[in-house]
């Protein structure tokens, strides 16, 4: 009996790990939504950022130099938030790609646990088939020595 009762601790202990992980993964599943969603965000702003940008073409027009000068400068300072947009849009992807990886261990050592728990039920059904058996066969024993006894 002893046995038994280790194995379903080590099942508890499979099922407690299970809702561990079962956690974890919910919680990467929305940090994941989430850089998801500021991914979409930056990709707006960059198309955005694009609009502004073609619309700002002089388009044949004839201005003069400070007009020139100021539109360069707007010019200038969209790009630049384009490229601040478009590194942290490349910082955001590589967090995500880690995320996917690290949610890829979390699924890998779920499965490790199901795989445990699934083992640690089959024990549990054996040890309880061998003291089934056992107590039918002490049962038959002692059913034959009554009888043994009640012949003398």
């Amino acid at each position: 009996m002893p046995l038994l009762h280790k194995i379903g601790l080590m099942i508890r202990h499979c099922e407690q790990a299970q809702l561990r992980v079962t956690e974890q993964l919910a919680q990467q599943t929305g940090r994941w939504r989430r850089l998801q969603q500021s991914i979409d965000g930056l990709a707006l702003q960059c198309v955005e950022i694009d609009r502004l940008l073609q619309s700002q073409k002089l388009n044949g027009c004839i201005i003069d130099q400070p007009a020139l000068f100021a539109l360069q400068q707007r010019q200038a300072v969209l790009r630049q938030r384009r490229y601040q947009l478009d590194f942290e849009r490349d910082r955001l992807r590589e967090e995500t790609e880690l995320l996917e990886q690290e949610q890829q261990k979390t699924r890998a050592e779920m499965q490790v646990l199901m795989r445990k728990k699934n083992k640690f039920s089959h024990w549990s059904g054996v040890q309880k088939r061998e003291n089934f058996l056992r107590r039918l066969q002490r049962e038959d024993m002692e059913i034959e020595d009554r009888v043994v006894l009640v012949r003398e």
